[in-house]
């Protein structure tokens, strides 16, 4: 397993946050629709989970507790997390239930902008358009090569910019990505010669990806298609933490990807040093939209249940302070001054205590 440093740029983040409830691999067929006031939400609305969703583990112990909708206001109730005994993995033991969960949606990410530009401007701009056209658009051309080598030694931010691609094999590669929202990454991906496919379960989004001339599904759709050892490339920009059974899903992407391709999956990390400092305000809990966030070796169990294995874990020191700003600005103000100091004396950044998990595996060849 290799570690990848990477700077971080947050235009390129992955964010198309896909709106999925899915429940013993169905889709429910509710509509996103506007946040309901407390007693819409009937006991009914929820159910309780019985297992970590990663490893299957069924001891678990309390995590955090009174965890309110603080970023999106979507929802009126507290949450609670319990942590998997097994795997570290955090699990929201109280959940809405398929029918109820996409209401939980109503303001949170959704139709971004399309256009996939990486803002690429002056001199070094077109040096890193050249880098792309040769590390990612397959170009041999002795510009396209001289271009790339000099992006490099006028500093060009080389990781930054395999992060924004999400480490895809070079074009004409066939891309899908699962929870593409409304096509920022995939529209990159096209421009830059690539095949490329999109599923969302929201149909707004679905809409708007198809509207660019890219073929996209909602779950239900994906699952009727042939796509048997279909792509190069499968990527999951914080979608895992959204499903109810994400070892489900890995193990239908296992048969849609080539026996020699690649999985990217980017998610919150259960054991994030960020948790500790900030407890419920921590940026990365998102419930009740969050149903479980993986330690790291829960996402390799749940890897290896589906075929897969780890194959490179990529650390984004910037990642850190963004999610950790955002957590201190949520957190009571008489506390922030004692959690300034916490953060000041936090350990090193580590693949185990990173804020976001951000991978790529590999099938396992039997």
């Amino acid at each position: 397993m290799t570690v990848c440093l990477a700077d971080w740029d947050w235009t390129c983040l992955s964010f198309e946050v896909v709106h999925f409830a899915v429940a013993q691999n169905e889709v429910a067929s509710v509509q996103i629709a506007g946040s309901p006031d407390p007693t819409e939400w009937p006991e009914t609305a929820f159910e309780e989970a019985s297992s970590c969703l990663f490893c299957s583990g069924t001891a678990f112990s309390p995590a955090v507790a009174d965890v309110a909708d603080e970023f999106f206001d979507c929802v009126q109730f507290l949450s609670a997390f319990v942590r998997c005994n097994d795997c570290q993995s955090l699990v929201l033991k109280r959940r809405l239930t398929a029918d109820y969960l996409p209401r939980a949606y109503a303001r949170y990410y959704t139709h971004e902008d399309g256009s996939g530009s990486l803002g690429a401007n002056g001199l070094k701009g077109r040096l890193r358009a050249a880098y792309i056209d040769h590390r990612f658009g397959g170009s041999r051309s002795p510009a396209k090569l001289l271009g790339a080598a000099l992006y490099r030694l006028v500093g060009g931010n080389v990781a930054e910019t395999d992060a924004a691609f999400r480490y895809v094999p070079p074009a004409p590669a066939r891309i899908l990505d699962y929870g593409c929202g409304g096509g920022t990454f995939l529209t990159r991906l096209a421009s830059s010669g690539y095949d490329v496919t999109g599923v969302d379960f929201d149909p707004v989004s679905v809409a708007k990806v198809r509207e660019a001339g890219i073929p996209a599904f909602d779950p239900a759709e994906a699952d009727e298609q042939d796509w048997q050892g279909n792509f190069d490339a499968i990527t999951l920009g914080h979608v895992i933490e959204h499903v109810y059974d994400p070892r489900a899903l890995l193990g239908r992407l296992r048969d849609w990807l080539a026996d020699d391709g690649m999985l990217y999956i980017e998610v919150p990390n259960a054991q994030a040093t960020g948790l500790d400092i900030f407890g419920r305000f921590w940026r990365g809990l998102e419930a009740p939209r969050h149903l479980a966030i993986p330690s790291l070796e829960g996402l390799r169990l749940a890897l290896a249940n589906a075929g897969f294995a780890i194959d490179q874990v990529n650390l984004r020191h910037p990642v850190r302070a963004w999610m950790w700003a955002e957590s201190l600005q949520a957190s009571p103000e008489q506390e922030r001054e004692a959690l300034r100091k916490a953060m000041a004396a936090a350990p090193a950044l580590t693949e185990v205590n990173a804020e976001f998990l951000t991978i790529v595996a590999r099938p396992v060849q039997s």
